[in-house]
């Protein structure tokens, strides 16, 4: 009973690390998505040809497709270093809340470095590379897209740099200093 247990936390911990991270990319791409739909329809892969065009559809695609092996993967390693580390029963709950966490900090970063993107593109001071062109009627993306295009690409490039470093920090750090054991409740008797 106590290893079918063990082993249905340290699923919870994997499948529920896939399933925040998931949720978090596709928050990230649903606003990425509204803000330049071409950062999906133009530079990326055609996933679905009747859904390239729209925001709500490359949100939820792209934000599940660029997320999930990374959340799969940061939950396996924290469910491995918790069935090594932990003899005691670990607090779920807080092994969520410290993930949640570290997603709004990334969340966070990523609009600064959206903003920085938007006023670079604004400014003249990046260019949309000459390539890029709608794939329907090869016609080159508009010079007003600089900004929105450009806040999409920081977004993202600081989401997967500033992800992978946090996602590191976080494990590293479960690896080191063990959740504090769950106390076990004790039985209040009633008079």
């Amino acid at each position: 009973m106590v290893a079918a247990l063990k082993f249905a936390r340290l699923t919870l911990v994997t499948l529920g690390t896939t399933f925040f991270t998931c949720l978090y990319g596709v928050a990230h791409d649903l606003v990425t998505a509204h803000t330049c739909i071409e950062y999906f329809s133009v530079a990326h892969p055609m996933v679905i040809e009747s859904l390239h065009d729209d925001p709500w559809a490359c949100g939820i695609i792209w934000g599940i497709l660029a997320t999930w092996w990374l959340g799969l993967l940061v939950g396996l390693a924290a469910a491995v270093i918790l069935a090594i580390r932990r003899q005691a029963e670990f607090s779920v709950v807080d092994f969520f809340k410290s993930l949640v966490r570290l997603l709004v900090l990334n969340a966070v970063v990523a609009i600064g470095a959206g903003g920085v993107g938007f006023f670079l593109g604004t400014q003249g001071l990046v260019r949309l590379p000459e390539h890029l062109r709608y794939p329907l009627t090869g016609q080159k993306l508009s010079p007003s897209l600089t900004g929105p295009f450009f806040f999409d690409v920081f977004a993202h490039s600081s989401s997967y740099l500033v992800g992978l470093g946090l996602a590191f920090l976080f494990l590293r750090r479960l690896w080191q200093s063990p959740l504090q054991p769950v106390e076990p409740q004790k039985e209040q008797s009633h008079p």
